[in-house]
């Protein structure tokens, strides 16, 4: 017997290979600058899930802040695009200060990134975060 469709499926590598590999936990580390404060060293875990489209979302380590969702958009030259919907959650805007980039073969993405919060205080950072 031989089965036919009236229809041709395509399955996206990409989205097999960021949902399936990428997603997951990670060590952040790097730095981070609130003015007038001395630049402050980060080392924590941060969790990384897959949206789709080449768009991954994580919570940014700033000062044991909890709402800096990060929207981030892997370009097919593997450069990163910081999504402006970046940092919504907690009413500031995340921005790159930067090249953002993703490395496939260490799956870690490099952000630089700049925000003022809702005081107006300036916040700049560059983290690594490398996939544990």
């Amino acid at each position: 017997d031989t089965f036919w469709v009236n229809y041709t499926d395509t399955i996206k590598g990409k989205d097999i290979y960021y949902s399936g590999v990428i997603a997951g936990s990670f060590l952040c580390t790097g730095t981070l600058e609130r003015q007038p404060n001395p630049v402050e060293q980060v080392n924590e875990s941060k969790d990384i899930t897959y949206q789709g489209n080449n768009i991954f979302k994580t919570i940014l380590p700033v000062f044991n802040n909890n709402n800096l969702t990060l929207y981030l958009q892997v370009n097919n030259d593997n450069s990163v695009t910081i999504m402006p919907n970046s940092g919504s959650e907690a009413s500031v805007a995340i921005t790159a200060n930067g090249p953002c980039l993703f490395d496939p073969v260490a799956k870690s993405f490099t952000v630089s990134f700049v925000y003022t919060n809702t005081s107006n205080l300036f916040r700049k950072g560059s983290i690594v975060y490398t996939k544990n």
